[in-house]
This record gives C-alpha cells, sequence and structure tokens, in this order.
C-alpha cells in the first residue's frame, strides 16, 4: 500500500507540474522598433459657396476645396484665384514649394485644391504700415487683390496702392470692426478635374477605334 501511495502521489504532482508548464502565459511580441506608423491628417472638405461663412472656424487647419480658375497670375504662376457660383467672390491660391506653379493653361477649368487655410488680418496699424513704407524704399507689402483684370499692370505702383489703402480704411471703417481678414490657402495639392477628364474622354475614343 506504501508504494502504491508513493506512486499515486508521484502521477499528481507530475500532472500539476505538467498543468503549471501548459498555463505559462505567452511572452507578448513587442512591435519591431523603428516600425512606421501611418498617420493621417483629416481633410475637411468645404463647398466653395459656403467658403466665407466657414473659413473663420478652418484657419490653419487642412481643407479640400473645388472651383473654377478664374486667374493665374503671369508672375510666375504661383498665385491662383478660383470662384463657385459668383465669379466675383474669388478665394486666393498661393503654390507650396511643394507645386512650385500652377499651369497657365488652367484658367476657365475646374479645379480641386488641397491646402493649409491661412488668415491674413488688416488692421488700421498694419494700413499705417503699409503707407509709411510707401514713401521710403523698404520692402512694400504685396497689394490685395482678387485677380481682377488689368491688377498686374497696377503692381508696384504706390498711387493705386495708396488707392487700396483709402479703400480698405474706409471697408474698415464701416464693418465696425478691428480688423478685416482676407483667407487664402497654401496648396499642397491641385488638380485640374477637366483636363483629367478630357484626357480620360480621348483616351476612351482611341480604344474604342
Amino acid at each position: 500500500q506504501y508504494t502504491m501511495f508513493k506512486k499515486l502521489l508521484f502521477v499528481s504532482v507530475a500532472a500539476i507540474a505538467l498543468s503549471a508548464c501548459n498555463n505559462t502565459p505567452k511572452p507578448v511580441e513587442e512591435a519591431p522598433e523603428n516600425q512606421p506608423t501611418e498617420i493621417k491628417a483629416s481633410i475637411a472638405d468645404v463647398a466653395i459657396d459656403s467658403f466665407d461663412s466657414l473659413a473663420p472656424g478652418l484657419v490653419d487647419q487642412n481643407i479640400r476645396i473645388e472651383g473654377t480658375v478664374m486667374h493665374i497670375c503671369q508672375h510666375g504662376g504661383k498665385r491662383m484665384f478660383i470662384a463657385g457660383t459668383n465669379p466675383d467672390n474669388r478665394i486666393k491660391v498661393l503654390a507650396s514649394e511643394e507645386l512650385n506653379a500652377f499651369n497657365a493653361e488652367w484658367e476657365g477649368s475646374l479645379v480641386t485644391v488641397t491646402g493649409i487655410l491661412h488668415e491674413q488680418r488688416i488692421d488700421e496699424t498694419y494700413l499705417a504700415d503699409w503707407e509709411a513704407k510707401l514713401a521710403t524704399t523698404e520692402d512694400k507689402p504685396e497689394e490685395l487683390h482678387k485677380g481682377e483684370p488689368g491688377h498686374e499692370h497696377q503692381e508696384g505702383d504706390d498711387n493705386a496702392a495708396l488707392k487700396q489703402i483709402e479703400d480698405l480704411r474706409l471697408e474698415l471703417k464701416e464693418s465696425g470692426k478691428e480688423y478685416l481678414s482676407f483667407f487664402s490657402i497654401e496648396a499642397t495639392q491641385a488638380e485640374c478635374k477637366t483636363m483629367i477628364e478630357e484626357t480620360a474622354e480621348a483616351q476612351t475614343a482611341d480604344e474604342e477605334k
């Protein structure tokens, strides 16, 4: 009986040890070092005809907007103006270093622009400083315009700049606010939808021949 008891005790101990081994928690696998993490910046889609009302709440954010190209500045092609249903309500788009310049052939086409929305505030201090710099050889602020016909012929014209300062000063006074806000988009991506559609149609036509 004593021998049988020893055998039973040995079997029990072995069973407990085996069970303990099987229940040993598996080591947590660590992620490889320097594993790239995908970070997607959120982009706010903005309807161009709602831009004026939405812009104040989207400053310094990444937005995407679609509009018709009304004008591309000839000097370097770094400024573009787009509009929606109202062609006079234009939005200024600046080419980032990634884009370099806009294609002059885009004028009149539908484009999609993605970029950072910036706000420029014009107050009396800004206007007074601008006015003072016109009388010196210091660097002068860039004239504010919306790509109106003939504006490029007025760039560098001090008389035209003084007239603009006068108009802005009056607008500021009539607004009753401390500053006027001018919004622009620093584009990191710009795609001409009209040209893409035309290319796709041409390719389809070639395939059907």
